[in-house]
């Protein structure tokens, strides 16, 4: 180091006072490309999981629909019979979040009209809150079966 009393007079020290503090900036800019980086990293993380949380509802959803589209295939369910319909009903509003109070119509079962040539059919419906877009989200889905339903 040069000090003020011990330097010669022909000779002076090397000025740092231009310099100083150009280490701090540095590091500040590097920690704030740093900090929105990990943002971006952290919104990312953040809506994948909201999408595959909305993905699980779906086949939540589908599975529901699907279960009862065999049992009334299979016969095991009367598609008249409302106290049947009624508990796969509480089954999806256990399952799915339907929204408090629930949606209108959150599950249904009504039957398609009758068109020549075609078989008889019923319409299966799903509607729940999907968090992720903070809107319903719906499922429909037919169940064609000249066994499972009564004739018109």
């Amino acid at each position: 180091m040069c000090s003020r009393d011990e330097r010669p007079l022909f000779m002076d020290c090397p000025r740092r006072d231009a310099q100083q503090g150009t280490g701090l900036v540095d590091t500040l800019v590097a920690l704030l490309l740093l900090a929105l980086s990990l943002l971006g990293a952290c919104t990312m993380i953040v809506r994948t999981m909201g999408a595959s949380h909305a993905a699980a509802l779906q086949t939540m959803a589908a599975d529901l629909a699907t279960d009862l589209a065999e049992d009334l295939r299979a016969g095991a369910i009367d598609p008249l019979d409302m106290q049947a319909i009624q508990e796969w009903r509480s089954r999806v509003a256990e399952t799915l979040p339907v929204g408090t109070p629930p949606l209108d119509a959150f599950a249904g079962v009504a039957p398609e009209p009758q068109q020549a040539g075609k078989p008889r059919a019923l319409n299966v419906s799903l509607r729940w809150w999907d968090p992720a877009i903070h809107l319903p989200a719906t499922l429909a889905l037919q169940v064609a079966d000249t066994l499972a339903l009564p004739e018109p």
